[in-house]
């Protein structure tokens, strides 16, 4: 796995390690430990040869925005050609972008992107099913330089973007309130801890306790992570949330 991890960082592609035949980090930090240090990765993967590759998308990796397609509904005729990862369900579509852009679920039927804050997989990595990820042939990476986002999707990320930022400015101007949990739109694996962080500060903002936030990122983590966060990283991103009070 080192010498992937080392080739993917002289990209431009910031890296950390994942634990064996897994999605979930191996440092404390998960995605926000992402680096092209090879002193770093060297030292990450000496210790643990086995890990799972996982690279940090958006500004970390000198824009990387990858579509995620996980299901036959997904629009892939949209796709232009670029370096292709196939994974366990699906595929991984790296493109280079460098405008505003926001990690989404479903912009498109069966697609997600992830953008910074998000992170991929990546090839020679072996999933939870023993599935190994592999770089597609065509095109093939090696001579192939990431295509540009493609017009639509700038589109539909900047949208998005403003859509945040709206949602944010009404968010902060109301006081907190308990979160409906049972209707949170998914957050998928990649952007999970990046999310639920967000949630926690923007309650703390609302003067919520850390009981309630801690109501709040719990019951959000069982019913819209997919899958939930193990209770040791709750524990640790609550007590992060707290360092800001």
């Amino acid at each position: 796995m080192l010498k992937h991890a080392l080739a993917y960082a002289r990209r431009g592609w910031a890296v950390f390690p994942l634990r064996r035949d897994s999605k979930q980090p191996a440092t404390q930090h998960g995605v926000h430990d992402a680096t092209t240090s090879a002193t770093q990765i060297e030292l990450w993967w000496t210790r643990e040869p086995d890990c799972n590759i996982g690279i940090a998308c958006g500004d970390a990796s000198r824009g990387l925005l990858v579509v995620d397609v996980d299901g036959p509904a997904a629009p892939v005729a949209l796709l232009p050609p670029t370096p292709t990862v196939v994974t366990a369900k699906g595929r991984h579509y790296y493109y280079r972008y460098s405008g505003e852009a926001k990690n989404a679920v479903r912009i498109k039927p069966d697609m997600d992107l992830r953008w910074t804050g998000g992170y991929v997989v990546a090839p020679p990595s072996v999933h939870p099913s023993g599935v190994e990820y592999e770089w597609a042939a065509d095109p093939p990476l090696a001579r192939t330089p990431l295509a540009p986002a493609p017009e639509w999707l700038a589109v539909a990320m900047r949208v998005k973007a403003e859509s945040v930022r709206n949602r944010v400015a009404r968010d902060n101007d109301a006081e907190w309130k308990p979160a409906d949990a049972a209707r949170w739109p998914e957050i998928p694996d990649g952007c999970r801890n990046r999310k639920l962080f967000e949630i926690a500060c923007a309650a703390v903002a609302k003067n919520a306790t850390p009981e309630q936030v801690a109501q709040d990122i719990e019951a959000i983590n069982k019913h819209a992570c997919r899958p939930p966060l193990p209770d040791r990283e709750i524990g640790l991103l609550l007590r992060s949330v707290g360092r800001y009070r």
